[in-house]
């Protein structure tokens, strides 16, 4: 239910040598209500001045206002007591939901109502009369005219849906040939482009024009959209939005159900051949009376259908009653209802519509048929109602067509029932999307987009070639000239040539652009295929395709050099956390290891049956060795006997299986990669910091994009390039990147994506891109606002993008012909031999284990000669010196002992045997007499009985070995 307010108006007509007052009521639908508020009173006012007289009106207006929606308003009882008031008539802007129960209230009360809107039922006028002319038969002679056989029918109200009825109707009656109407509502005229999408798809079908040789029996195919909206801003906004889909092409029709059609902008409608059709009310305007109405409705804006509609009803209305009052004396006393100030029903004050009986006004029917038989030439045309319906029967509607370079041009009229006479045969016929004309492409040279071919004998270069020169396809190379050859000469096929200029283009004043959007304006060229942004403004005077390339704001930096491997790169590929991590793994597993094998009883044994105690291998060293052993993958004598060793060992096993597989598949890349460490990752790290400074191009679009921004890290860096600004700002991108190669990593330049990835893979070859793009934007083909190429066009960009024509050109234009690179060279195929620097470390860690090896063994023998001197009691100088040629001869000191040849030291020892039987306990006597090797280690095993002693406690001191 929508929303309904009533505004009724008691107009008082107060006639002269009379005291009759005549009450007509105005009823005004919802949001239309403000509208007619202000037109009413101008509207009376000026038929009031227009109409020729014997009788002076005074109008007092009374307000009264009715919601259908308010239910505590009893809006019978109020319409009840309206009509006790004596409402003579009622003029009225409704809606179709509400007119039925209006128009039956009128019709069961018998009083006149004047609709500003169309009566749909067909049926007996039930005392409404419409002012509104009906726009469906109009419509119903333009299809059957032009023999169109399919439209879309796209509608966004109830009445819309009724003249979808009714068009229907039209077809099923046979009238027309056969019509296929594809019917679609609109929800939400913000949120259409869905919608638009769906029509263009489903109506996406091969179109060809098909013209028969009788002029008068002209076939046209084509997508044909019929707009039909309640509110003139949906209207708006409908065809603005088509206008940014790119529909409107030669091929679509476009037909305007609103007589207010004539107040849109067609401006942008006039190029590309679109054609769009549209009904007009016939203007009247041939007396001063006239051009003042029309002058004040102009001052207020309100200068539209409405009015005028509006100005014909009180006219209708008051030439009734001026033809009721010069008729005979029978119908000069039906007026004298009115009579004392009152309305009068018989001998009954007013209408009571709350009587157990209806009781109509008696005189209702008769003043009826004075309207109806109304008929003059007013604001609207000609004004004549039916006798059946009441509906407006002969009048004329304007066709107005825009398409071909014309503003709106009056092509011709129709007059009800079904006359059409046009002047212009060809408004309908479709022509081809493109004439088959060379076209000019507007450039500009830009390395690697747009670059002229270089020859010996030729001394033209690209700086010595004037704005304004066109040059043959074959003198230029890049992406856009194989981007241009695959587009008009590949899928459009049309020939074509390059217009030069030497400015992207800008404006430079008030709807005055140069460059190459100045040249699209101006309609100097046909498209431009060039390293063209697309941005708002820009979009607003010229047309984009889909972008064929994307882009955005990137930092460029000078090169830094490589990090070559450290000494200890082969410890790169596991991360700190990781060693850390191994080295206690390893000595967990170590002590484990030792604990469970002395728990266990499986790993005690005896060597010999004359053991005494058992034997252990895991000891704690034995432990830690047999771990490392195993971690590198080396084989060792011990190996684990109970089940708790073995399953230790084997989960250290599989650990140290899959860390060093790991570690040895990372290993290749962290010595032959060189890494490149640069000051600054992300544009986050570079407006952090103050020691580089950055830039970008004074003037550009890089340069507006930071004073534009609102997002703080992007103000943060505006406001420090505004501070150092004669420094950072450059005229042109050339001199910014050399400012970045002398910088020596001290300035970054702020430059569009595209051109950064070239010069990286140019040379010197000394800067590189960082981060990612700040902005996302492309390049994409400009075409004159509605061009007959834009939708081919840009098809032909989904095409190439879709089969990736355009990733191989990047590839081609950028890295295959790249200056740093030698990605196809037979060398970059092998595999770098390792150099000294790469696994200098490992030989460090050989030399650092042979002398710490050296360094211990020197210790040993130290502690040895130190253990020995306390022993022998001897000078620890004769220990060493006597250790010291034992190993380097090989002679046993202990087993020169006992020999004869050896008596020197068989002397010795039995001159000190006395006096050390008298020193030692006889255990250790005992003990004397053992053979003893001055090399043997404290951690060996002694496999005879004597040696056996040497576990048994108190006798270790005595021991030649630590």
């Amino acid at each position: 239910m929508h929303f309904n307010l009533i505004f009724i108006y008691f107009a008082h007509i107060k006639i002269v040598h009379s005291i009759l007052n005549i009450p007509v009521g105005s009823m005004f639908y919802g949001s239309e209500r403000l509208l007619y508020t202000r037109i009413n009173p101008l509207a009376r006012q000026y038929i009031f001045d227009k109409l020729e007289r014997r009788f002076q009106y005074n109008i007092t207006e009374i307000f009264n206002t009715l919601d259908f929606d308010d239910s505590n308003i009893d809006t019978w009882s109020t319409l009840c007591s309206q009509l006790s008031n004596g409402i003579m008539s009622i003029i009225g802007h409704i809606n179709v939901d509400d007119f039925d129960w209006i128009s039956d209230f009128c019709s069961t009360y018998q009083v006149p109502f004047l609709s500003l809107t169309n009566n749909y039922n067909d049926l007996k006028n039930n005392f409404s009369i419409s002012l509104m002319p009906d726009i469906i038969p109009a419509l119903t002679s333009v299809l059957r005219r032009y023999q169109i056989t399919e439209l879309v029918y796209l509608y966004d109200h109830t009445c819309g849906a009724h003249r979808l009825k009714q068009l229907m109707q039209v077809q099923v009656s046979n009238s027309t040939q056969y019509l296929n109407i594809l019917s679609r509502f609109l929800d939400d005229p913000d949120d259409a482009y869905d919608l638009l999408q769906n029509i263009e798809i489903i109506t996406n079908t091969p179109t060809r024009p098909v013209l028969s040789t009788d002029s008068n029996n002209k076939k046209t195919t084509g997508r044909y959209i019929v707009l039909d909206f309640y509110s003139f801003d949906t209207y708006r906004i409908i065809m603005d939005k088509i206008k940014h889909r790119g529909m409107t092409t030669s091929d679509y029709h476009y037909i305007l159900l609103s007589l207010n059609a004539k107040n849109l902008d067609m401006t942008y409608f006039r190029y590309g051949g679109v054609n769009v059709t549209y009904f007009s009310l016939p203007t009247n305007f041939d007396n001063q009376t006239n051009e003042n109405y029309i002058r004040l409705l102009k001052q207020d804006n309100l200068f539209l259908v409405e009015s005028l509609l509006l100005a014909d009803a009180w006219e209708t209305l008051l030439r009734t009653i001026n033809r009721m009052l010069i008729a005979s004396d029978n119908i000069r006393e039906k007026l004298k209802v009115f009579r004392q100030g009152k309305f009068y029903n018989d001998l009954t004050p007013g209408i009571n519509c709350r009587n157990r009986f209806i009781q109509p006004w008696t005189s209702g029917n008769i003043y009826l048929n004075y309207l109806i038989n109304t008929t003059f030439d007013g604001l609207s045309g000609h004004v004549q109602f039916s006798n059946i319906t009441g509906q407006r029967i002969n009048y004329t509607l304007d066709i107005y067509r825009v398409t071909g370079n014309e503003l709106p041009k009056r092509i011709g009229f129709f007059q009800s029932p079904n006359t059409l006479q046009v002047s212009d045969n060809s408004s309908y016929r479709l022509r081809m999307l493109y004439d088959n004309r060379t076209r000019l492409i507007v450039t500009i040279f830009d390395e690697p987009f747009m670059m002229l071919k270089k020859d010996r004998n030729d001394t033209i270069t690209e700086k010595s070639i004037a704005p304004g020169t066109i040059l043959d396809p074959s003198r230029v190379e890049g992406f856009c000239v194989d981007l241009a050859e695959a587009i008009c000469h590949d899928k459009l096929q049309i020939p074509y040539k390059f217009l030069i200029e030497t400015k992207y283009g800008n404006e430079v004043e008030k709807g005055v652009w140069d460059g190459m959007v100045g040249a699209l304006l101006n309609r100097d060229a046909d498209l431009s295929i060039a390293s063209l942004t697309i941005n708002g403004a820009r979009e607003k005077v010229v047309d984009f395709s889909k972008p064929f390339i994307e882009l955005g704001i990137s930092i460029m930096i000078s090169k830094p050099e490589k990090q070559k491997p450290g000494v200890f790169s082969f410890m790169d590929p596991l991360s700190k956390e990781i060693w850390i991590c191994v080295i206690i793994s390893y000595l967990l597993v170590s002590i484990i290891l030792f604990l469970v094998s002395r728990f266990s009883s499986y790993e005690w044994y005896f060597e010999n049956e004359s053991d005494v105690q058992p034997r252990n291998k895991f000891s704690i060293q034995n432990s830690l060795f047999f771990s490392f052993a195993a971690f590198m993958h080396q084989g060792v004598d011990l190996l684990p006997r109970s089940i708790s060793g073995r399953v230790v060992t084997s989960a250290w096993w599989f650990f140290s299986l899959i860390l060093v597989s790991s570690y040895t598949a990372n290993l290749a890349a962290f010595l032959t990669v060189e890494k490149l460490v640069t000051p600054i990752e992300t544009v986050e790290d570079l407006a952090k910091q103050t020691e580089i400074r950055y830039g970008t191009l004074k003037g550009g679009s890089t340069m507006s994009f930071f004073n534009k921004s609102t997002i703080t890290t992007f103000k943060r860096m505006w406001e420090f390039m505004q501070q150092h600004k004669d420094d950072v700002f450059v005229a042109s991108n050339r001199e910014g990147i050399e400012k970045v190669r002398k910088s020596k990593g001290k300035f970054a330049f702020l430059l569009e994506s595209t051109l950064n990835e070239y010069v990286n893979e140019r040379l010197q070859c000394d800067t590189m891109r960082i981060g990612e793009n700040i902005d996302a934007k492309g390049y994409g083909i400009g075409t004159p606002l509605g061009s007959d190429l834009r939708e081919a066009i840009n098809i032909a960009v989904l095409e190439l993008t879709e089969n990736g024509f355009l990733e191989r050109l990047k590839q081609k234009w950028y890295y295959e012909r790249s200056e740093c690179t030698n990605s196809g060279s037979k060398d970059s195929k092998q595999s770098r031999p390792l150099n000294l620097a790469n696994v200098a470390g490992m030989f460090y860690v050989l030399i650092i284990g042979l002398g710490s090896a050296m360094v211990i063994a020197f210790l040993e023998f130290l502690f040895k000669a130190k253990i020995d001197s306390l022993r022998l009691h001897e000078n620890i100088r004769e220990v060493m010196r006597r250790n010291l040629r034992i190993s380097i001869t090989g002679i046993d000191f202990d087993e020169k002992l006992n020999s004869i040849d050896y008596w020197p030291l068989q002397q010795q020892q039995q001159q000190q045997q006395p006096q050390q039987i008298r020193q030692l306990p006889q255990s250790q006597n005992i003990e004397r007499t053992e053979r003893k090797s001055p090399f043997s280690n404290t951690l060996d095993i002694p496999k005879t009985d004597d040696k056996d002693l040497f576990f048994r406690g108190p006798k270790f001191d005595n021991s030649s070995h630590v």
